[in-house]
């Protein structure tokens, strides 16, 4: 009894000391911060969370920081009417499922609508002489400083549009129409910005 006493109390300080490291990080070579400064820096951190793409857009980061970054509450439904309970309703749902996308949260909306209107204003100048291929769209997009590895192009109907999908959310679609249409949206629930093909 007493050896599994002490076993348990061995096994008790070891995860104790192996969890006081946990959380920490070292710097090394001349970046190395000092105690103080990396207080401040820490708290800095934990008071302004800033998303991996804000730095590339620190425009559209500062335009939407007021907004909430709660998701909004789901509208109150109506009681469901005969149609809606109906087999073929259900295993339309279930059939076409794949388009849906997440919720965006009112701040992934504002910066949606940020990065539209901004690509809309770029679009609008080059017009449709400077926006000939899905070359030209791509080269206006890398010069917006949208990486090429974020970004699909496309021409669907005779239409060119693209696809980014945004290091900080949300993911923007564009259809060069006419009409132009650029619309922001959450990642297909099956994964990515671009809409799946097909139906299961």
């Amino acid at each position: 009894m007493k050896r599994l006493a002490a076993a348990g109390a061995a096994a008790a300080a070891a995860a104790l000391l192996t969890l006081t490291g946990c959380g920490t990080e070292r710097a090394t070579g001349p970046e190395r911060v000092s105690g103080s400064q990396q207080g401040a820096a820490g708290s800095e951190r934990a008071t302004s969370p800033e998303p991996p793409g804000s730095r590339l857009f620190q425009d559209i980061a500062a335009r939407c920081t007021d907004a909430s970054t709660r998701l909004p509450s789901p509208p109150a439904s109506d009681p469901p009417d005969n149609a809606a309970l109906s087999p073929e309703n259900s295993r339309y749902a279930e059939n076409h499922g794949y388009q849906q996308t997440a919720q965006l949260t009112p701040n992934a909306r504002c910066r949606g609508a940020a990065h539209a209107e901004r690509i809309t204003a770029e679009l609008r100048k080059a017009g449709p002489a400077g926006l000939r291929n899905e070359g030209d769209l791509a080269a206006l997009l890398e010069r917006l400083a949208y990486p090429k590895d974020v970004t699909g192009v496309h021409r669907s109907g005779g239409s060119l549009g693209f696809t980014l999908s945004l290091p900080d959310g949300p993911c923007l679609t564009g259809r060069l129409g006419p009409p132009l249409d650029i619309e922001a949206h959450g990642a297909y629930l099956e994964g990515g910005c671009e809409e799946p093909r097909g139906g299961h």
